[in-house]
This record gives C-alpha cells, sequence and structure tokens, in this order.
C-alpha cells in the first residue's frame, strides 16, 4: 500500500540545474519573502512554491512571468503544463485598498483561451520563452530608465531551473531578435488573457 501511496504522488524534485544570471537584478528582483513587491515576497504570498528551491514534479513544465518592478505593483502569470493539461493563473497585485481582490492568495485561474491551451503554450514555445538569453547579456544599446515595466521569466521543468529579465522592453530602441521575443510572449498573454485581468 506504500507502495501505491508513493507511486501516486507527484513529488516536487529540487533544481539540480540553476540557470541564473550573474547579475546584479536577481537579488533585487527576486527580494525577500518579506518585501510583497519582489518575485520571493509575491511568491509566498501567493502561497506557491519558490521554482529555486522546491522545482517541480515530474512531467510538469511551469512558467512564470513577472510584470513590473517600476512605479506599477508586481504581477503575474503562471502556466503550468503536465499529464492532464495545461492551466494558467494570474497572481494578482499586491496593491492596498482593493478590497474586492482576492487578499488570502492573490491567485486567480485563467478561462481558456480563444485559442485554446495546446495553441497557446505553442505559441510561446515559438518565441522561444525557455531559451531567451537574458537582456543584460544581449549586444547593443540599451537604454536606462527609472520606475517602468520590466519582465522576469521563470521556468522550471523536473531537475532544471532558469531566469532572465528584460528591463523595461517596451522602451528599448535596439533592434534585437530575442527583444522582438519577449515583447510579442508579452503581447500574446496580454492578447489571451488581459480581458480576464483589467478591474
Amino acid at each position: 500500500m506504500l507502495l501505491t501511496i508513493l507511486i501516486g504522488t507527484a513529488i516536487a524534485q529540487a533544481p539540480g540545474t540553476l540557470d541564473i544570471p550573474k547579475a546584479s537584478w536577481p537579488a533585487i528582483f527576486f527580494g525577500e519573502a518579506t518585501d510583497t513587491q519582489s518575485i520571493v515576497g509575491r511568491t509566498a504570498l501567493s502561497g506557491l512554491p519558490n521554482l529555486q528551491k522546491k522545482g517541480v514534479a515530474s512531467g510538469v513544465t511551469e512558467i512564470r512571468i513577472w510584470e513590473g518592478f517600476g512605479l506599477t505593483y508586481l504581477e503575474g502569470y503562471r502556466f503550468r503544463k503536465d499529464s492532464a493539461g495545461i492551466r494558467g493563473w494570474w497572481i494578482q497585485p499586491a496593491q492596498p485598498g482593493r478590497k474586492d481582490w482576492k487578499a488570502k492568495n492573490y491567485l486567480v485561474e485563467f478561462k481558456p483561451p480563444k485559442m485554446g491551451w495546446p495553441e497557446f503554450w505553442k505559441s510561446l514555445e515559438d518565441l522561444k520563452i525557455s531559451t531567451l538569453p537574458d537582456f543584460e547579456s544581449l549586444d547593443g544599446p540599451k537604454n536606462s530608465m527609472l520606475d517602468g515595466v520590466s519582465y522576469v521569466v521563470e521556468f522550471a521543468q523536473p531537475g532544471r531551473y532558469r531566469t532572465y529579465m528584460y528591463d523595461n522592453p517596451f522602451s528599448q530602441k535596439g533592434k534585437m531578435p530575442e527583444l522582438d521575443n519577449l515583447r510579442n510572449i508579452v503581447r500574446a498573454i496580454h492578447a489571451a488573457f488581459r480581458s480576464q485581468t483589467v478591474r
């Protein structure tokens, strides 16, 4: 009976490979659990596992895209694929005074996009969401600005975790295909789910 229980339980595998850029931004953007405007803080507030420490179970792929890091309140998008299919959630901003938002975990599950989950997931894969390089590693001119909107992507599979950041991609003038990919990833998410997140 114990064997049956163990087989039927999906156990998260701590990442064996951590691909985290050796740059200054991870410490700032991931922050501490007490900071609800940091990734670690929003993750904890939402009751989600820390992907860098916990990883995901066998057969699971999880993608999180974090949007904010300036004057706007941090929010996120979580997409998870496993043997049961694909699901997605909006990680709501921890915005004071918005009592209509779920104050316990700030998670709202998305209804399936009009194109369907498989096609949406494929659109992210086609834009190389799992392999895009970190913005700071790209050659070319980069605009630096304060209090804009930046994006951090987390990608996890069993035994593997990676993250990267794009600094204010919609304000950058550089002609980089990777930058275009990131912009199109954000556009795809907004087009599919913005009607479910704007209140």
